[in-house]
C-alpha cells in the first residue's frame, strides 16, 4: 500500500509540474506595458549612433586625404603605399552600418551585454507564448528596432577598432616625416567617438522603469528560464546551469565545472571546503578556503586598481591631449544655471539696493565657462528706520570665467546697467540711460549640499562713468543648479 501511495504522489508531481510548464500564462488586465516608447527609444539610439559612425567615417576620410597631400610633397611612394586602398576601407564600414534588417544574424552584437540579452530573449518568449494582450506585431517591432540597434553598436566596435588600428599605421609612417603633428585631430575625433559608445552601453546598462517592467512579466516564470537557457545570446557562448542541451553552449575546452572544483576542493581540504562555502561563510575557522579566498580578493583589487590606473594613462597618452569631458554631452547637459546676490549700502542719492541675478552659462570644458544673465535692482529706502521697496534699475550680463587652479577661477564680463528707478517696463526702452561696466577679477567656488557655490569679488574698471558714480569693488554670493 505505501508503495502505491509512493508511485501515485510521484505521478501527481510530474502531472503536475508538465502542467504548469505548458499551460498558458495569464497576466492581469491592464498589466502588459506599451512597448511603443521602447520601440521609440530604441530607434532613437539607433539612429544617433548610425549618424555619429557615418559622420565619423566622413571626417576621418576628409582628414585622411589633407595628409595624403601633404605626404605627397615629400615621399610619393610612401602616400601612395600607405593611403593605397583606404577609401574602399571605409566604403566598407559604411555599408556595414548602413546594413538593412534583412541581412542582420540572430545575435550581431559580439558584446555581451546583460540588458540587452535579457531583453531581446524576453520578447522573443512573449511573441512565442502568444498573449492575447499584447500584440504580434508590436512585440516584432520591438524586436526589429532592438536588432538594428545592436548591429549600430557592434559596427560601432568595428569602427573604433579600425580608427586604432589605422592610427597606429598612420603614427608610425608619419614619424619618419615628421608629420605626427597632423593627427592630433584624428585622434580626438577617436578618442571622443570612443567615449560616446561607452556611453550609449552605460544606457543599456541602466534599465528605466518600461524595460523593468516588461522583464518582470517573464523574469520568475520557470518557462522563461527554461527559454533562456537555449535561446539567450549567454546560452550560445556557454553551456547554462540544469541545461542537458548540447546545441545551447559548449564549456571551454579545460575549464573545469563548478562541481568539479568543488569536489577537488573538499578532497584536499575536507568536506567542509568548497567554493559554495567559500562565497556565504567568512569564517576562516569553521571554513579552510575563506581565508585564501580573502586574500585572493585583496590581491584582485590592488591589481584592479592598478590596471585601471595604467589603461588611464594609455589612453590618456594614445589621445595625446587634455580630454574635454563635456565634448559628448547634450547641449542642455552643458548649461549651467545659477544665481547670485549683490548688496550695496544706501547714500545721499539711492537707497540700499539688492541686486539678485539670473544666469546661464555654456560648459565650453572644463576650464572654461561663457554665458549670459540679468539682474534686478531691489531698493529698500533707509534700514531700519524707513524701509520702502521699489524697483531701482536692471542690468543685462555676459560672461567669461576661466579655471586658475583647483576652485579659483578668473572672472570678467560685460553688463548694461540702468540706475534710474522705474515704474513701467517702458522707462528701460531708453539705450542711453543705460551705462556700461567692465569687470574682471577672483571666483572661488565651494561645494554647497549637491550643488555649488561661489563668491566673487570684481573691480570695475568703468565705475568712474557712472552717474551717480558707483562703487569699485564689488562682492557677490552665488550658487549654480548643476
Amino acid at each position: 500500500m505505501r508503495i502505491f501511495l509512493t508511485v501515485c504522489l510521484l505521478l501527481y508531481c510530474v502531472f503536475a509540474k508538465a502542467q504548469a510548464d505548458t499551460a498558458p500564462i495569464q497576466l492581469a488586465a491592464g498589466s502588459a506595458p506599451d512597448l511603443t516608447r521602447l520601440e521609440n527609444e530604441y530607434d532613437r539610439l539607433s539612429g544617433f549612433i548610425q549618424k555619429n559612425s557615418l559622420h565619423l567615417l566622413t571626417s576621418l576620410q576628409q582628414k585622411e586625404e589633407k595628409i595624403r597631400c601633404q605626404l605627397l610633397s615629400k615621399d610619393k611612394a610612401a602616400a601612395t603605399s600607405l593611403f593605397s586602398g583606404y577609401h574602399a576601407a571605409y566604403q566598407q564600414l559604411e555599408a556595414q552600418v548602413n546594413k538593412p534588417l534583412s541581412a542582420l544574424p540572430l545575435h550581431p552584437l559580439k558584446d555581451y551585454l546583460p540588458g540587452v540579452d535579457s531583453m531581446k530573449t524576453a520578447l522573443r518568449f512573449l511573441q512565442e507564448a502568444q498573449f492575447p494582450i499584447l500584440a504580434p506585431a508590436s512585440l516584432q517591432n520591438t524586436q526589429d528596432k532592438l536588432l538594428q540597434l545592436q548591429n549600430q553598436l557592434q559596427q560601432a566596435n568595428n569602427i573604433s577598432a579600425f580608427i586604432q588600428q589605422r592610427q597606429q599605421q598612420l603614427q608610425q609612417s608619419l614619424q619618419v616625416f615628421q608629420l605626427e603633428g597632423k593627427l592630433m585631430a584624428y585622434k580626438k575625433e577617436g578618442y571622443y567617438y570612443r567615449t560616446q559608445l561607452e556611453q550609449y552601453k552605460d544606457l543599456l546598462h541602466n534599465p528605466d522603469r518600461l524595460t523593468t517592467k516588461v522583464l518582470s512579466l517573464v523574469r520568475d516564470l520557470p518557462a522563461f528560464q527554461t527559454f533562456f537557457q537555449r535561446h539567450s545570446y549567454l546560452s550560445t557562448l556557454f553551456r547554462m546551469p540544469g541545461s542537458s542541451d548540447e546545441k545551447t553552449g559548449q564549456p571551454i575546452p579545460g575549464l573545469q565545472t563548478r562541481g568539479e572544483v568543488d569536489a577537488a576542493i573538499a578532497e584536499r581540504l575536507g568536506p567542509g571546503a568548497s567554493i559554495t562555502t567559500a562565497l556565504t561563510n567568512n569564517d576562516v575557522h569553521s571554513n579552510p578556503v575563506a581565508g585564501g579566498m580573502q586574500d585572493a580578493q585583496g590581491q584582485l583589487g590592488k591589481w584592479k586598481n592598478k590596471l585601471s590606473g595604467s589603461v588611464g594613462n594609455s589612453n590618456a597618452a594614445q589621445a595625446d591631449f587634455r580630454p574635454n569631458p563635456y565634448h559628448n554631452k547634450a547641449f542642455f547637459q552643458r548649461i549651467l544655471l545659477g544665481f547670485d546676490l549683490q548688496t550695496q549700502s544706501s547714500t545721499a542719492f539711492v537707497p540700499a539696493l539688492s541686486t539678485v541675478g539670473f544666469s546661464a552659462g555654456y560648459l565650453l570644458n572644463a576650464r572654461s565657462i561663457v554665458g549670459v544673465g540679468a539682474a534686478y535692482k531691489l531698493g529698500w529706502g533707509q534700514p531700519f528706520e524707513h524701509i520702502a521697496f521699489s524697483s531701482q534699475g536692471m542690468a543685462l550680463r555676459s560672461f567669461v570665467d576661466w579655471r586658475l587652479k583647483d576652485s579659483w577661477w578668473i572672472a570678467g564680463g560685460y553688463e548694461a546697467n540702468y540706475y534710474n528707478s522705474f515704474n513701467r517696463l517702458s522707462q528701460l526702452q531708453s539705450i542711453s540711460a543705460w551705462q556700461s561696466s567692465a569687470l574682471v577679477g577672483l571666483m572661488k567656488t565651494y561645494k554647497a549640499g549637491k550643488r555649488s557655490g561661489n563668491v566673487q569679488f570684481l573691480f570695475d574698471a568703468l565705475y568712474k562713468q557712472h552717474i551717480p558714480q558707483s562703487q569699485p569693488v564689488i562682492f557677490r554670493m552665488g550658487y549654480s543648479f548643476y
